[in-house]
């Protein structure tokens, strides 16, 4: 992400800006991801121990309140892409961490829930309970996500940050009516259907957008997504992200006029 990060931040900017002044009712949040999720420690801090990457994030807030949405908007400016080991990122965590307020299992098998004081990664913050009734995400990557083969001895993975598996995730998401929609480069077109084999390395981040409704998948009818993340870098100077967010607001949202 490093080449991009600073386009993809002023577009995020403008998603935001956009949202705000559609007159839509709900609340906006932020979750990064590197290999660790819920890492609440900014870019502009010491990196926690542990080899943790930092992934802070920002609490959702009401998309009326006027002060909150220009803090979210200096902590996106603030997001730095670093480090990175191996290609994979671990989407699946953040996704469930944004959802659920859930980093794996714990010993016992359960999901293990953040800010309970059970068995929470060192460093991480809970993310409060979404409560509305209905979630719409969008996840910006430049890369695959994880295979469930991975973990700390194949991978940069470390355990504490290995997600619950995919399926027990997207019926999370199934069951809460959650829509993620995908915006990646279109060039990273790689299976989008997990095999469970060990030697499986990564899975396409389009898998979460075609399984839970959302839109996202690189080649649409032999053109490209229009979520492809070349259209977003760009789309300060062309107005590309317009068509990006209406989109995902045609697809996800429901607008009542007046």
């Amino acid at each position: 992400m490093s080449p991009v990060i600073e386009s993809v931040k002023n577009s995020t900017i403008q998603f935001v800006n956009a949202l705000v002044s559609s007159g839509l009712k709900g609340t906006i949040g932020v979750v990064t991801f590197q290999d660790p999720v819920g890492v609440n420690v900014s870019f502009q801090q010491p990196a926690p121990g542990d080899n943790y990457e930092r992934s802070p994030f920002y609490k959702p807030v009401l998309l009326d309140n006027t002060e909150k949405i220009e803090e979210l908007k200096s902590f996106i400016l603030k997001l730095e892409a670093n480090r990175g080991a191996d290609a994979p990122e671990n989407i699946a965590g953040a996704i469930d961490f944004a959802r659920n307020n859930v980093i794996g299992y714990t010993y016992g098998g359960a999901a293990n829930v953040i800010g309970d004081g059970t068995e929470d990664p060192n460093h991480t913050e809970a993310w409060p309970v979404l409560s509305s009734d209905h979630q719409v995400f969008v996840v910006l990557t430049d890369i695959s996500f994880h295979s469930e083969s991975r973990n700390e001895s194949n991978s940069s993975l470390l355990k504490p940050f290995v997600p619950r598996s995919i399926s027990d995730i997207l019926a999370s998401l199934k069951r809460t009516h959650t829509i993620v929609n995908v915006v990646d480069p279109s060039w990273v077109d790689i299976s989008a259907v997990p095999t469970g084999l060990s030697n499986e390395v990564e899975v396409d981040a389009d898998f979460w957008a075609i399984n839970t409704g959302g839109i996202g998948e690189d080649v649409i009818q032999n053109k490209y997504s229009l979520l492809d993340l070349e259209k977003v870098i760009v789309a300060s100077n062309t107005g590309l992200l317009d068509i990006t967010l209406d989109k995902i607001l045609a697809t996800t949202c429901l607008i009542l006029s007046p």
